[in-house]
């Protein structure tokens, strides 16, 4: 299960919407942040013979498969990088019970586009969230300072759908105990800083140089790349397996000698390597291996210890699984560097994409949006 910057001592009190952020205590090495969640105006509704409960103070719909939806609310919050979470406890405020007419909606199955499924519904029983909070930590990115990340999900209605009853409270005191990094992380005394490098095969090279000019032209330190460059250890001695595996490397060596923290890959799938993963999918019409492409890969790059994150923690060469013949990897999917794609197949389609993205910062058409 299941972004706001807490600063290692917060001082006064934040408000907003339903939420107080309160004083920090210290107890020597170790910190102790404590955060109030409110909520209030509870309404209940019928729709389709379902009930439909809201709450304000939540601020998603819980929507996990053959799950009932009940409303919740999911923070996220981040701490310097190098931060230990040692302990999150929680205490809830009075609790009120509330007798429904009817059994909420379950969340079905996904389904295929033009599958029948008149007679396939879901015959599994309904589970429930039986927790107030469920928490999750990682590493990753805020803006351009890398983080840790602390995922909350608060559960304020319990239902209990054998009485059709819920019990429900107004607030949820949040205390979280952690110990700040020791020294500053991941700082470099390279003279060669480059915010932004652009990775691409040899073949699209002087292409791509116009664009190098117009970022550097824009205050914006820039490095091209390429493939072979990395493959074969001009910059940084090669590491990983396949080439995938050492384009990341790669990408891990400049965030920590460059001070990178936004990358750009150029090519589509015949000219830069895409990495798989590997998940099955509870279709209503039954399971499904899908192996879709994610570039994810290329920008988590470091767990929440700050170790580098393979998508093979279990070293069976399949990346990126998710209850693929029984196996899930342990991955935190938050990325550590900003990343995008330019998917393109040819010159021709690199020339035009570099030409529009230079007149479209060069006549600051965002502004227009």
């Amino acid at each position: 299960m299941m972004k706001k910057i807490l600063p290692v001592i917060v001082v006064g009190v934040v408000i907003f919407s339903g939420i107080a952020i309160t004083t920090a205590e210290s107890d020597g090495d170790i910190k102790e942040e404590k955060v109030v969640y409110q909520f209030s105006n509870l309404n209940i509704e019928t729709i389709n013979n379902n009930i439909l409960i809201k709450l304000d103070g939540t601020n998603e719909l819980y929507s996990k498969e053959n799950y009932y939806r009940i409303p919740y609310r999911e923070e996220t919050l981040t701490f310097p990088l190098g931060t230990k979470i040692i302990d999150i406890t929680y205490k809830i405020g009075n609790t009120y019970k509330q007798k429904l007419t009817g059994k909420l909606e379950v969340t079905p199955k996904p389904t295929i586009l033009g599958t029948n499924i008149a007679d396939k519904e879901n015959k599994e029983k309904p589970l429930n969230i039986d927790k107030w909070l469920y928490y999750d930590t990682g590493g990753g990115i805020d803006g351009n300072n890398r983080c840790i990340i602390l995922k909350l999900e608060l559960f304020p209605i319990q239902y209990q759908p054998d009485k059709d009853t819920i019990e429900w409270t107004k607030k949820i005191k949040i205390t979280i105990k952690y110990k700040p990094p020791e020294t500053q992380t991941l700082t470099t005394n390279n003279d060669e800083q480059y915010t932004l490098i652009i990775l691409t095969p040899t073949e699209f090279k002087n292409q791509l140089q116009p664009l190098v000019n117009h970022k550097i032209s824009r205050g914006i330190t820039t490095k091209l790349v390429t493939l072979d460059e990395i493959y074969y250890g001009t910059y940084f001695p090669p590491q990983g397996g396949d080439n995938q595996e050492k384009i990341k490397y790669f990408i891990k060596n400049a965030i920590e000698q460059w001070s990178t923290t936004n990358v750009l890959l150029v090519g589509g799938v015949d000219y830069f390597p895409l990495r798989y993963s590997h998940v099955v999918v509870e279709f209503v019409s039954g399971a499904q291996g899908l192996t879709p492409a994610s570039d994810l890969y290329y920008a988590d790059i470091y767990d929440e210890d700050g170790n580098f994150q393979t998508w093979d923690p279990n070293n069976n060469g399949i990346y990126g699984e998710y209850n693929w013949n029984g196996e899930t990897d342990e991955i935190d999917l938050y990325p550590d560097v900003n990343i995008g794609r330019l998917a393109c197949t040819s010159v021709d389609e690199v020339n035009v994409v570099v030409n529009k993205i230079s007149n479209y910062e060069t006549n600051e058409a965002y502004k227009e949006e």
